[in-house]
C-alpha cells in the first residue's frame, strides 16, 4: 500500500494518500440500491478526500515558495476532477497538473487500480502550465520553454503530435494518461484537455529510461513495407520471421517489437504488435516503422526490468555528481507493476536501493514519452526516471 514518503527538500515535497471511504456509484444498469466502483460523488467536499486535503496543505507548508504541483490520481471512475476542485479551493496561487493514472507511487510504495493520489509540490514560479485540445495550441502557449514534462490522454493519441510538442526544445518527457482527458488548475480555475504540459525552470532534469523487455531474436532489417504492414524482414516474409523466432510456445505472454536506434543499436523503442495478415505473411506494428529500420522481437521480463531500472538509476546518479538531487519523477507503464512482478512495489524497491535519500513521485500510465535525439518518442513497457537537482 502506498503511503506518504518521509522525504522532503526545500524545493519539493512528495506525498501520497489512499482515498478510503469513497461513496459508491450505482452499478451500470442497476437500481439505486446497487453499488459499483468507488467514486467521489460529493466532489471536493467528499469526506473521502479529506486525507488528500490535509496532505496537500502539509506539503504546501514544507516547500519554500510553493508555486506548482503535479498530482497523479488513480481509481475507477477517476476522482481526478474532485481532486482538481480541492486544489482550486485550497491554493488559488498554485498552478497544478492533475493526471488520471492506472496507479500511483512514491518512494514508500505503489497503489494500482485503487482510489489514491500521489503528488509533488514544487517551489519556483507559477504561470508555467499549458493545456489544450491540440499539440499546436499547447506548443504555442509554451513557446520558448526549453524543457517540458508532458501528459497526453491515451484516447486518440497520435505519435506525430510529439514532434510538434518537442520541436526546438532541449528535453521533453512524460506519460500517457488513461482515458480521454487531463486536467489543469490555474489561478483557481479548472480546465480539461487532451494534452497538458508544465514548463521546467532552470536546467533540464536528468532523464534515464529502461524497458522491461528481453530481446529474443537477432536484429532484423525492414526491407519491404505496405503502409503500416511490414512485408519482409531481411530475406524472409515478416510473419515467417516472427513465427520462426517466437512461435511454438517457446515464450509465454505478449510478443513486442524493439525498434533499434540507428546510431546506437543497444538502445531501442518498444512497440506493440498490432496485427498480422496471413495472406501476405505480413505483420503490423504500432507507431511509425520505415524501410531501413532494424527491429528485434522481445518479451516482457522481470529480471531485465529490475536490472535495467537499476542501471538507469546508477546512470542518473553519476550524472548528478556535483549537484544536489531534490526529487525524482518516476513514470512507469501499467504493464509493469503487479502484472510483471506478481507483487507490489517491484520497481519502487529498486529505486529505494538506488536512490535512497531522494523523494520520488510517479504514476502507472498507458505509455511513456522519452526524449530522443530528434525530439520525443512514445515508448511502452518502460520506466522513466527524471532526476531534478539544484546546483551545489
Amino acid at each position: 500500500m502506498v503511503l506518504a514518503g518521509p522525504l522532503a527538500t526545500p524545493y519539493a515535497k512528495t506525498f501520497a494518500v489512499m482515498l478510503r471511504g469513497a461513496s459508491k456509484r450505482p452499478a451500470a444498469g442497476g437500481s439505486p440500491g446497487q453499488t459499483g466502483q468507488p467514486s467521489l460523488a460529493g466532489g471536493a467536499r467528499d469526506p473521502a478526500l479529506e486525507p488528500f486535503r490535509k496532505a496537500f496543505q502539509a506539503a504546501l507548508r514544507q516547500v519554500s515558495r510553493p508555486a506548482r504541483a503535479i498530482l497523479f490520481v488513480s481509481g475507477t471512475p477517476s476522482p481526478a476532477e474532485a481532486v482538481a476542485e480541492a486544489v482550486a479551493e485550497l491554493a488559488r496561487s498554485i498552478d497544478a497538473l492533475v493526471v488520471p493514472a492506472a496507479g500511483v507511487l512514491t518512494e514508500a510504495g505503489e497503489a494500482e487500480g485503487l482510489p489514491a493520489v500521489a503528488g509533488v509540490v514544487l517551489g519556483g514560479r507559477s504561470g508555467s502550465v499549458a493545456l489544450g485540445a491540440t499539440a499546436e495550441s499547447v506548443a504555442a502557449e509554451l513557446e520558448g520553454a526549453k524543457n517540458l514534462v508532458l501528459f497526453h490522454a491515451a484516447e486518440g493519441f497520435d505519435s506525430r503530435e510529439l514532434e510538434v510538442l518537442s520541436r526546438g526544445r532541449a528535453s521533453v518527457f512524460g506519460a500517457g494518461a488513461p482515458g480521454g482527458a487531463v486536467l489543469a488548475v490555474r489561478a483557481g480555475a479548472i480546465s480539461t484537455g487532451r494534452i497538458a504540459a508544465m514548463r521546467l525552470d532552470g536546467s533540464a532534469p536528468i532523464i534515464e529510461a529502461s524497458a522491461a523487455c528481453k530481446l529474443v531474436s537477432d536484429p532484423l532489417l525492414v526491407t519491404e513495407m505496405d503502409r503500416s504492414f511490414i512485408l519482409r524482414l531481411a530475406d524472409e516474409p515478416a510473419l515467417d520471421a516472427l513465427s520462426s523466432r517466437t512461435g511454438g510456445g517457446r515464450f509465454g505472454g505478449l510478443i513486442l517489437i524493439a525498434v533499434h536506434d540507428k546510431t546506437d543499436p543497444s538502445r531501442f523503442l518498444v512497440r506493440s504488435l498490432r496485427g498480422i495478415d496471413p495472406g501476405r505473411k505480413a505483420i503490423s506494428v504500432a507507431g511509425t516503422i520505415e524501410v531501413g529500420d532494424t527491429i528485434s522481437f522481445a518479451v516482457r521480463d522481470q529480471v531485465a526490468a529490475r536490472e535495467g531500472l537499476a542501471s538507469a538509476a546508477r546512470r542518473a546518479e553519476r550524472q548528478a555528481i556535483g549537484s544536489t538531487p531534490t526529487f525524482a519523477l518516476f513514470l512507469t507503464c501499467a504493464g509493469r507493476g503487479r502484472a510483471l512482478y506478481g507483487e507490489a512495489d517491484g520497481d519502487v524497491r529498486v529505486l529505494r536501493r538506488s536512490l535512497p535519500k531522494i523523494p520520488i513521485c510517479g504514476m502507472h500510465g498507458a505509455f511513456e514519452i522519452v526524449p530522443d535525439r530528434d525530439g520525443a518518442r512514445m515508448q511502452l513497457m518502460s520506466g522513466i526516471i527524471a532526476l531534478f537537482r539544484a546546483a551545489s
